[in-house]
């Protein structure tokens, strides 16, 4: 969630608890465009990816090679 998303959700449990929650809660100023844009690059980077993992039934690190290789090693007690 953004800033707007935590301050609503933030404002409907304390309505719930009944507790008094500021009012400007709910007229927070627009966002900018750049904060729009980098919200558009943060689902781009990262949640279309992951949405993708799981739509294809894949793991982020399927066709990795692995950062030591040499295969198992057995450990046997001492």
């Amino acid at each position: 969630m953004n800033t707007r998303g935590h301050h609503r959700v933030a404002a409907r449990t304390l309505d719930a608890l009944g507790v008094p929650r500021p009012a400007e809660w709910w007229d927070l100023p627009e966002l900018t465009e750049a904060t729009r844009l980098r919200g558009a690059a943060y689902y781009r980077t990262h949640v279309a990816p992951w949405v993708k993992r799981r739509l294809t039934g894949t793991s982020s690190g399927d066709g990795r090679e692995p950062k030591f290789g040499g295969g198992w090693t057995t450990v046997l007690p001492a």
